[in-house]
């Protein structure tokens, strides 16, 4: 019997909000976030309006530094960004043995930060493999930094490029618990200066050398320092508050941080830091993995537990124990309303239970969630915590549910569950100018009949906005060859007026792996003038009013680009002042000639924007559907903004060129940006589904705001 053909209303995808859908949903067709979803968003960015726009290029900024000793796989890097204004801003690059620094020029471009003509670097102790578990929080130009196998340290920003990392100087504390065995005493043999410190019990060892100690005789404490160890039961001690007498004690404090550094067996400092209501706060460690310490208010080196009465008050210092039925290590801590923890285990919160301030006789855990943290550092989005968890496969917002009065811990991976499979390696917050978590993969190598293969690497976007309902996860495959994305930080850029991404990158150029650093260039926005679209990736923008007035270059179109090696033989995608120039091959020198000059150039590798729709359902949210029911799309109407270029199909497979050129056109110039509407023919087959596919793979910009696809189904 023939089937009987209807021409469906024309279904109108003018939003794009829900992202790229997990597959366990390409057939909910009845769920209310599957007709904006898709089932590929490649290099595209969903904004939180709906409509979506192709992803900004790359710049190479340098190479990520190289230590030679180490292998090239293990070699890892890592950001954090240093903000002590809106102009002044830097991104540190920490690698095996040192610090970098990068900021921005007058007019906002990425630089390194040189000193002396040369490029300035400052040493530390940390290894590649220790990067991930680094800890960080800031006040004005002063970084405090942790790590479970070192010393607390403190990075100070003197000047751009004057920095001085050095140990953080604790005073009269953090202790363990005080000493409850009155069979166990410690002496000292002068009250002041250098003196003896014996024990009538086995206690002193080499490791213990710089840890503190505090005694009170006749309550009056006193504390110092050991300096050396003699054997079991004497060292040496710098006292630094005067010790009330000489006499054997059993009321004495062992410092809580000492031991070798970088050995995992001997190490008692802390895993994270955090400013909290005027106090530092400090917690975890291999050997004090509950253990939160809290310095006096307002003086973030003093951890006095008593006055030097021995009194506890309110502004001493503060120590705290969680109390939980498993030994679940602490991860991290963040401030906002409270002091959040997060856990292998359950997260917690330390507050009050009557008072404003936190007081060693006046504060209460509350457990919230049970999820359990990575060690990946948290985010924060408005009143939000965003964690990742345990698995590193999920992304959690933590946050207060003022209609059930209790915190939640919202999975906000979900619906790009099969991006974050693999599990993630770091993501940071773009709050500007479109609400963005982005993140990047973890890399597992799979032996497959002897050869290595490598999944995960992507660059992935999640633009979230809880007061518009947005939840849209975007893939991101940079230009290039066997390209990965190690590492994300955003910081903001004045000039550009948004916060902009810094990523350490991963990839092969002329044969050889390299690390580069790059950032993600600024928005293509309602105002972009043609001649400033960027859409290459790992590449460079020329512009001729870039440099001094008075210079010889100001002004001059040039038609050959230098400097390049770093794209040595590759073969880059160029614009010339918003036109497409025909690909260059770069020199073996770093030099490319092109076909007529310009003042506004564009090099970079080619990078290939992709939307696949899911299945087209003109029923798609409602009682009914079209899967399963013969179909076929005719003709696609598409509606773009600012956009040249691209193909559109029924697949990703079968595309033919989208055609703007018109008569009136001028050949030789760029062609203006087009806004409207774009009616295709489809060479569709009919099926039991039917799809839209629209590709960019030219220098060129793409917003599409809405898709009808002319669509007939047999009933």
């Amino acid at each position: 019997m023939a089937q009987d053909f209807q021409l469906s209303t024309l279904p109108m995808y003018s939003s794009f909000n829900s992202g790229e859908l997990s597959p366990l949903l390409w057939n909910r067709v009845k769920y209310d976030r599957y007709a904006p979803g898709a089932m590929l968003l490649q290099n595209f960015i969903v904004t939180k309006h709906g409509p979506i726009f192709r992803r900004p290029g790359t710049l190479f900024v340098d190479y990520a530094n190289r230590v030679e000793l180490i292998d090239f796989d293990l070699d890892k890097k890592r950001f954090k960004k240093f903000t002590f204004n809106r102009t002044q801003v830097f991104m540190l690059e920490f690698g095996e043995g040192y610090i970098r620094f990068f900021s921005y020029d007058s007019v906002g471009n990425p630089i390194k930060v040189l000193s002396e003509g040369v490029e300035y670097k400052i040493t530390t102790p940390y290894k590649a493999s220790d990067l991930t578990d680094l800890r960080f929080t800031q006040s004005l130009d002063t970084i405090y930094i942790t790590h479970s196998l070192y010393k607390p340290r403190i990075l100070l920003r003197k000047a751009a490029a004057n920095w001085e990392f050095s140990d953080y100087v604790h005073k009269d504390g953090p202790y363990e618990t005080e000493n409850l065995d009155e069979s166990k005493t410690l002496q000292v043999s002068a009250t002041t200066g250098t003196a003896t410190l014996t024990s009538n019990f086995d206690i002193f060892t080499s490791e213990m050398i710089g840890r503190h100690v505090r005694i009170t005789i006749s309550k009056k404490p006193g504390w110092g320092k050991i300096t050396a160890v003699a054997g079991l039961r004497s060292a040496t001690i710098a006292i630094q508050s005067t010790i009330n007498g000489t006499t054997a004690t059993v009321n004495w404090f062992l410092g809580a941080w000492y031991g070798t550094e970088g050995d995992s067996t001997e190490s008692h400092y802390p895993a994270a830091v955090a400013f909290h209501m005027e106090r530092l706060y400090f917690c975890g460690g291999l050997f004090t993995p509950q253990t939160i310490w809290g310095s006096r208010p307002g003086d973030f080196s003093v951890f006095s537990p008593t006055d030097e009465d021995d009194l506890v008050t309110d502004d001493m210092g503060v120590a705290f124990n969680l109390a939980t039925d498993e030994l679940n290590s602490i991860v991290w801590i963040k401030s906002t309303d409270s002091l959040y923890i997060g856990t292998i285990g359950p997260e917690f919160k330390l507050n009050t239970d009557n008072a404003d301030t936190i007081t060693p006789a006046n504060f209460l855990f509350a457990r919230i969630s049970n999820y359990g943290s990575s060690r990946i550092e948290p985010q924060f989005i408005g009143n939000s915590i965003i964690f990742s968890q345990n698995s590193l496969r999920t992304l959690r917002e933590l946050t207060y549910k003022f209609s059930e009065d209790k915190y939640q811990a919202a999975d906000i991976s979900l619906l790009g569950e099969h991006l974050t499979a693999v599990g993630l390696s770091s993501f940071n917050y773009q709050q500007e100018p479109h609400s963005i978590i982005w993140s990047t993969q973890r890399v597992i190598e799979n032996n497959n009949e002897g050869e290595i293969e490598r999944n995960g690497g992507l660059l992935l976007g999640l633009t979230y906005d809880k007061e518009q309902n947005v939840i849209a996860w975007h893939r991101h495959l940079l230009g290039g060859n066997d390209v990965e994305v190690e590492y994300v930080e955003s910081i903001f850029n004045d000039s550009i007026q948004q916060d902009q991404i810094w990523l350490i990158v991963r990839r092969k150029i002329n044969d050889e792996y390299v690390r580069t650093i790059e950032v993600m260039d600024k928005d293509f926005r309602v105002d972009t003038p043609l001649k400033d679209i960027y859409f290459v990736d790992c590449g460079v923008k020329y512009n001729a009013y870039s440099f001094d007035p008075e210079a010889e270059e100001y002004g001059i179109a040039v038609s050959e680009l230098s400097g390049l090696t770093w794209l040595k033989n590759e073969t880059v995608q160029v614009t010339v002042d918003g036109a497409r120039h025909p690909d260059v091959t770069v020199s073996n020198e770093g030099t490319v000639t092109l076909n007529f000059p310009g003042k506004y150039i564009t090099i970079g590798l080619q990078m290939i924007s992709k939307y696949e729709s899911l299945y087209i359902d003109p029923e798609a949210g409602g009682s009914t559907a079209a899967q399963g029911h013969v179909q076929n799309i005719s003709e696609v109407l598409v509606r773009f903004y600012r956009t040249m270029g691209g193909k559109i199909g029924p697949t990703c497979d079968k595309l033919v060129p989208i055609e703007y050129r018109t008569p009136q056109d001028a050949m030789g110039e760029a062609i203006p940006l087009f806004t409207g509407e774009k009616r295709m023919p489809v060479d569709s087959n009919y099926a039991t589904s039917a799809q839209v596919c629209i590709t960019q793979e030219e220098p060129l910009p793409m917003m599409i705001l809405a898709i009808l696809p002319r669509i007939k189904v047999a009933r």
